[in-house]
């Protein structure tokens, strides 16, 4: 399947702005970043080299996203702004920090999907996907070249205003969610050793088991498919 092209993507992007204007989306101040996984996924880590290894993006959201297409490797993070985000349906262990441990004067910001997935929620929930690189590198290049590049502190989704002061904010819109696929491997070891994480204890949606199956993008949906 052929990936969409810069012109289909500012499309999208589009959609994703305007979704969040006709909401009355506003931007939220937001600390820090969040992985949540089973205890077994950590203690895995934990008990070998202490790298949180980067693996091959699945298909979850539109499948022409070029992340997708690609196969770009990375690890995906939320960010914790509201009480919403106190629950998991991904695993009852997170590993959490400031933004600024993931995010620096050498990080570039890409967006590279808006979608909603089939489900029995309604109104469905919306995600805005966004990748973080380190300048140069290769996965940088690629991104420069198949996606579009966001300014870290003036855009709509999520801005990273003062790196010394962790300071950072985040679209705060009904039904909608901002994630950050980060294309590097973290060293989870030495951020708990060196007290810029913690791995703490966090509550599983009813009904979740923490074993999530990628789904792709609702093929129906007027707000985030293109015409």
């Amino acid at each position: 399947m052929a990936a969409f092209s810069q012109d289909q993507l500012s499309d999208l992007r589009e959609k994703a702005i305007r979704y969040i204007e006709e909401r009355e989306g506003i931007m939220i101040p937001c600390r820090k970043l969040f992985r949540d996984k089973t205890e077994k996924y950590y203690a895995d880590i934990l008990k070998s080299t202490g790298i949180m290894e980067t693996y091959e993006k699945d298909l979850h959201g539109d499948q022409r996203s070029p992340a997708n297409v690609e196969k770009l490797k990375g690890l995906f993070f939320g960010i914790i702004a509201n009480k919403r985000d106190r629950t998991s349906i991904y695993g009852p262990k997170r590993f959490s920090f400031d933004v600024t441990n993931l995010i620096d004067a050498n990080t570039r910001l890409y967006f590279t999907d808006f979608y909603c997935v089939p489900g029995k929620n309604h109104p469905r929930p919306h995600y805005v996907s966004l990748v973080i690189t380190r300048k140069g590198s290769e996965a940088d290049r690629f991104c420069r070249i198949h996606l579009l590049s966001l300014i870290m502190d003036d855009n709509r989704f999520f801005k990273v205003l003062d790196i010394e002061r962790n300071v950072a904010e985040v679209i705060q819109c009904d039904n909608l969610h901002v994630e950050l696929y980060h294309t590097e491997d973290v060293n989870v070891a030495d951020m708990l050793q060196n007290k810029k994480a913690s791995l703490g204890r966090v509550e599983m949606k009813r009904g979740m088991t923490g074993k999530r199956q990628p789904k792709l993008k609702s093929p129906e949906c007027a707000y985030c498919n293109l015409d």
